[in-house]
């Protein structure tokens, strides 16, 4: 049994590699997508010259959207990075926003109960607070799936409203700022905030975490067999089982890493960002972490990548929206569209189409 889950690894290794005519399917649809999201944008525009001119100031000022994209990057790469871990061990994580949102609620507590800690040990322990918060979160949905048969997609969904409202309790009675006329939670002290860097807007130390977040999964992918023993357990539990290794466990420890990653983002968003605790903190990088995570296969480079396009687009749909009168369901409308586009592509490259004659 030991040698036929060591030939179903190698198997799946093989499976991995993509030949020339998939990639050409891939840049097929790429260009498509891209041509289809700006007829979208233009003819829902009220102003073609305004269109125009917000999509070209937009790439123009260099020194503004490469910060404002940075700050929508660095918790949506995370986030799809964590999503991305569990899916591959074969768990479904749909709760990102609620992980997100209760990983800022850890670090938030944590700097009201230490107040007079410094910098760095007020981040570090910010963060070590946010990972256990969403981890706790994502770590019972999957015990719930793995020893009561509860569907994670389901769970994980309905914790995201949960949670929302919880959030909302807390932050106009418990934490809410009783000096702000606004329900919303006081400004975070100063020592807990990531610092921004000078002469480029927005943009803040916490993409130290990410780029050395990074660089560890990236070490794991390539130089152990942790990241494929992962893509085994979601296609194949029992070979998993084979290699005298409990599947239930794997699970588990992806999904508190995806819970956790998830969590980070959430206090990235709040120290570096936002500063206070809101009900809408997160503008849906729980959800947009979702699409990220399913077009990165579950690949650390593949994901960041996306997330990169991602936070590009985002925010380039952004300032069309406020420039140029383009509705603010498009955006929603749009990531359906990449969605939806990216299983039809997915369809193309694993089936072939074959014209027979009559």
């Amino acid at each position: 049994m030991r040698l036929a889950a060591t030939l179903d690894l190698l198997e799946l290794r093989k499976a991995g590699r993509t030949p020339w005519r998939t990639r050409l399917v891939t840049l097929a649809t790429v260009i498509v997508t891209v041509i289809a999201i700006v007829l979208i944008l233009a003819t829902t525009s009220r102003d073609a010259r305004a269109f125009v001119t917000s999509i070209s100031s937009n790439f123009a000022a260099v020194g503004f959207w490469v910060p404002e994209c940075t700050v929508i990057f660095v918790p949506l790469a995370l986030a799809s990075l964590g999503v991305g871990l569990a899916r591959r061990a074969g768990f479904w994580n749909i709760g990102g926003e609620a992980q997100i949102l209760l990983g800022a609620l850890g670090g938030f507590l944590l700097a009201r109960l230490l107040p007079d800690l410094r910098a760095p040990f007020s981040q570090t322990l910010a963060i070590v607070a946010a990972f256990i918060f969403g981890a706790c979160a994502c770590g019972l949905f999957s015990l719930l799936k793995t020893h009561r048969g509860a569907d994670e997609v389901l769970t994980t969904l309905l914790s995201n409203f949960l949670v929302l409202h919880f959030i909302a309790y807390l932050v106009g009675g418990p934490l809410r700022d009783p000096e702000s006329k606004w329900i919303q939670s006081s400004t975070l002290f100063e020592a807990y905030r990531f610092a921004r860097i000078s002469g480029f807007g927005r943009m803040n130390t916490s993409i130290v975490v990410l780029i050395i977040g990074s660089v560890c999964f990236l070490l794991l992918e390539r130089r152990t067999s942790w990241s494929t023993l992962l893509k085994l357990n979601g296609d194949n539990p029992n070979a998993v089982s084979a290699l005298r290794i409990d599947p239930n466990r794997v699970i588990l420890g992806a999904s508190l890493v995806s819970g956790g990653l998830c969590g980070m983002a959430g206090w990235i968003e709040l120290a570096g960002n936002q500063y206070r605790l809101v009900q809408d903190l997160s503008p849906g990088y729980g959800f947009y972490a979702i699409l990220v995570a399913v077009i990165g296969g579950g690949t650390v480079l593949r994901t960041l990548l996306t997330a990169v396009v991602f936070a590009l687009l985002l925010h380039t749909i952004d300032g069309v929206v406020r420039d140029a009168g383009v509705p603010v369901y498009m955006k929603e409308a749009i990531l359906g569209l990449g969605l939806l586009v990216y299983v039809v592509n997915e369809r193309l490259r694993t089936h072939s189409f074959v014209v027979r004659p009559h």
